[in-house]
């Protein structure tokens, strides 16, 4: 009898163990950059991720614009006010100084593409 219990909680501990390295694994995966695929699947990618404070201009369906340069702007794009609750692309105010996490993408000139936009408020005028 002590046998068979001995043996259940070994498969036991090994499976727990299994699952939590597992779990390590997906974490780990998912701290890459991800982006949508065409399909609106999600990839995991390694492109080089950037921040940057800028001043959004203009924005379309699914992109805002930096001095005339694009950022799209995808299902997994997080976008939060000044607040920092959770907002969509028509919420956004425009014109707004926001911290603009990014990645430039792939084959495509002047093409980024957002991970997050922070909205920091509104433009401050620039002396000339």
């Amino acid at each position: 009898m002590l046998g068979k219990s001995l043996i259940v909680g070994i498969v036991i501990v090994i499976g727990m163990t299994g699952s939590m390295l597992y779990g390590v694994a997906m974490g780990f995966e998912q701290s890459k950059n991800i982006s949508a695929g065409a399909d609106g699947g999600t990839i995991y990618t390694t492109y080089e991720v950037s921040q940057s404070k800028l001043v959004l201009d203009g924005k379309g369906e699914d992109y805002v614009l930096v001095c005339q340069r694009r950022f799209e702007v995808t299902s997994n794009t997080v976008i939060k006010d000044k607040l920092g609750m959770n907002i969509t692309l028509e919420g956004l105010s425009i014109p707004c100084e926001a911290m603009v996490t990014y990645y430039k993408k792939p084959r495509e000139r002047n093409t980024y593409v957002a991970v997050s936009i922070e909205v920091k408020g509104k433009p401050t005028p620039q002396p000339e």
